[in-house]
């Protein structure tokens, strides 16, 4: 566990008990007897937000291996009545940009092609099949590192790096970036932040539904489960600086942050 930030290493502001959600605890230390907590802190400088409690990478492997199949859902939903097709999954829009392959392949594209003569070899970390790469990026040399399957050498240089939607998830993110040896790096993660900070969010009737029930049940406004980082644009900016890189691209929308940056040296 940790109190200082996990990007800039500042002073933080405990915003409140967090529930460590159930199905989590189960998947990863087995049954639960009891509802367990932990903090949700929020930087004094960079506005990182983050849960105390922090996975290590064995516990990581454990929630993560096979991840969103048949399995994990059937798991999951004996545990979390709302986590169906009918009554979340379809109705949910972070889940149905998470499927929107054209769409984000094809803006990823845009941003990726003023420099695409410059990348030769690609990681995809933390890219399950390689279902989102990019049309521009070469069809050779292209690697995908997933935590799930695919194990592959990440320790050599490539000229462009993808995470995308994988920091959020990510205990020590600055740590395995700085292990990273790249010329360009594209990250894309949520700009989505935990329950009692968000409410000027629209939400569907549904998404009302499982928030009052969750606050109701666990006793909490905030929840540990898949997310455990919440970035903002300067916890990101500050990232790019750690990392000795500049930005080369920068875009919020109403769910994303989408950046891209360029090694200095």
């Amino acid at each position: 566990m940790t109190s200082r930030c996990l990007i800039c290493n500042s002073p933080t502001t405990n915003l409140g008990r967090a529930v460590i959600m159930p199905f989590l605890y189960k998947r990863i230390w087995g049954d639960f007897k009891k509802l367990t907590y932990t903090k949700l802190l929020k930087c004094n400088h960079c506005n990182f937000i983050f849960y105390e409690e922090r996975l290590q990478k064995n516990e990581e492997e454990k929630y993560y291996k096979g991840y969103w199949g048949e399995e994990y859902h059937k798991q999951r939903s004996k545990i979390e009545w709302w986590f169906s097709d009918k009554f979340y999954k379809e109705h949910n829009k972070d889940i149905i940009y998470m499927k929107s392959k054209d769409i984000r392949n094809k803006k990823m594209s845009e941003i990726l092609k003023p420099y695409i003569g410059e990348i030769s070899t690609v990681l995809d970390y933390g890219g399950n099949d390689g279902g989102y790469k990019p049309k521009t990026v070469l069809k050779e040399n292209y690697y995908i590192y997933d935590i799930n399957n695919q194990k592959i050498n990440v320790n050599i240089f490539f000229d462009l790096i993808i995470l995308n939607c994988v920091l959020e998830h990510i205990s020590y993110p600055l740590s395995v970036l700085n292990a990273l040896n790249f010329k360009y790096m594209y990250i894309e993660v949520p700009c989505s932040l935990p329950l009692c900070l968000s409410w000027k969010v629209k939400r569907s009737f549904r998404q009302y539904i499982i928030d009052i029930y969750k606050v109701l049940r666990y006793r909490s406004w905030f929840a540990l489960h898949e997310h455990i980082n919440y970035y903002s644009y300067d916890s990101l900016k500050i990232l790019a600086e750690k990392l000795d890189c500049e930005i080369k691209f920068f875009e919020k929308t109403d769910i994303m942050y989408k950046m891209l940056i360029r090694k200095k040296k």
